[in-house]
């Protein structure tokens, strides 16, 4: 029995000695792998070196019960172990030799002894791995504490290197502990080794092996993850705002169509409107050349009505003539309007070449108020002139009518009828670019230009 506890510079923990015995040659400390020949001072007191006397030495290496062990007379050790009986000679010469032996004492994990932590099941006593460890990405920092013992030398040094983080050792210090903190993820394997004074170094033990995870946000497959959910988020957003779209385009073109048949209407009133004006300046002209007993004039100017009835009739019903058919009714128009005037009327019409008129098609009656209004408001007092250009711009028909009447003087509110403004307005809902401009000639005229979209 010892006096007082024992002071040691290789830690030991109770939970690991399954026996000790005091013999000859030094204490023997036996664990469940591994036997320990402890070398004290001329006290007795403190440990100077610790000798490791496992299967490298001739013991077996298993897990031994303190019922195992044995001590003979002369200092010896028997071992029953593997269904023999093993006699170790610690007396012998080659039990060791000057070469200083190294031992990783203690590793913490955080700050936290490992053999405290879930991982202490992979390790036996002093920190020899049973298993390779993996932590996590937050343990990260890891110590590692270790010892050397010499014979003839106290005055030891230490070098390691972390493979995994640097191949290369490092150079020799005294200080037995070494920390790593915020280690990156991967594989890694501690090595360490003791010299003395002389230059004696030990054999390199085995590496102290271990893994770190990588963090969630680290890993593939929750980048994976996130692009994945973003995917969706942004399909889901294109979704939603293409709804939104039709939506907003649906109501647009419920609102267009409701314009435009707004529109129409107002074009088919205009219509309505103009034919009992017609009707009733052509009649009243026929009535005028029979009490005159201008027969001819009369039977002529009832067939130039009816012809004027028949296409006006004819246009009424469809939402959009041919060129060639408009031309038609607005010469007829003229025809009749020409009845009733005491001034000459004449009307000049110029296409471009390029225009095929059979081919081309546009509203009903979209020219004709304008034509109207030119004859209206035209001529100079001795003679009413109204001219008409038509040329053709991409997608758009151009059409020109200029008359020479007083321009915008006293007669400029004439010009802006309720019939124009139905107009522009048609026109402009008709497609890109559609439209009505009023200007003053040189002559003193007004020239209309009409930009009808052809689709």
């Amino acid at each position: 029995q010892l006096p007082r506890p024992l002071k040691t510079t290789y830690p030991l923990r109770v939970s690991d000695i399954v026996f000790i015995r005091n013999t000859e040659n030094g204490l023997i400390a036996g664990t469940d792998r591994t036997l320990l020949r402890m070398h004290t001072d001329t006290s007795g007191l403190h440990v100077t070196r610790v000798d490791v006397l496992n299967e490298e030495s001739g013991i077996p290496l298993m897990h031994l019960g303190v019922d195992q062990y044995a001590v003979t007379t002369d200092g010896n050790v028997l071992v029953v172990a593997k269904d023999e009986v093993v006699e170790f000679e610690l007396s012998r010469s080659d039990a060791y030799d000057d070469v200083p032996t190294i031992f990783i004492s203690q590793v913490l994990i955080n700050g936290m002894d490992i053999r405290d932590t879930k991982y202490g099941a992979l390790h036996g006593p002093f920190c020899q791995q049973l298993q390779m460890p993996v932590f996590s990405a937050s343990e990260s920092s890891i110590t590692f504490v270790f010892n050397g013992n010499s014979v003839e030398d106290e005055y030891l040094s230490y070098q390691w290197r972390l493979n995994g983080l640097y191949e290369t050792w490092t150079e020799p210090v005294a200080e037995n502990e070494v920390q790593f903190a915020g280690l990156r993820p991967g594989p890694y394997a501690f090595e360490v080794r003791v010299c003395d004074t002389s230059g004696n170094c030990s054999e390199m033990i085995a590496p102290w092996r271990f893994f770190i995870r990588k963090a969630l946000w680290q890993q593939l497959w929750f980048w994976s993850l996130i692009a994945m959910m973003m995917m969706a988020g942004g399909w889901l957003i294109y979704l939603q705002r293409l709804r939104r779209r039709r939506r907003d385009a649906e109501r647009e073109k419920k609102r267009l169509e409701t314009e435009l048949n707004t529109l129409a209407l107002e074009q088919k009133s205009l219509q309505l409107q103009m034919n009992p004006h017609f009707i009733f300046n052509a009649l009243q002209t026929v009535r005028s050349h029979i009490h005159e007993d201008k027969l001819e004039d009369a039977r002529d100017n009832l067939t130039r009505f009816a012809k004027l009835m028949r296409v006006l009739l004819e246009m009424s019903r469809s939402e959009k003539v041919t060129l060639e058919d408009e031309l038609e009714f607005l010469q007829s128009y003229v025809d009749v309007e020409k009845m009733s005037h005491r001034l000459p009327v004449l009307f000049q019409i110029e296409i471009d070449e390029e225009i095929e008129s059979y081919a081309i098609e546009i509203p009903p009656m979209i020219i004709q108020p304008i034509l109207e209004n030119a004859i209206k408001y035209g001529g100079d007092g001795n003679e009413i002139r109204v001219e008409m250009h038509m040329t053709q711009r991409n997608k758009l028909l151009i059409v020109e009518i200029q008359d020479n009447g007083t321009g915008f003087g006293s007669h400029a509110p004439h010009h802006k009828s309720a019939s124009l403004d139905i107009i522009k307005n048609r026109l402009a809902h008709l497609g890109r670019g559609g439209g009505l401009e009023i200007t003053q000639s040189k002559e003193g005229g007004a020239i209309v230009d009409l930009r009808i979209p052809l689709t």
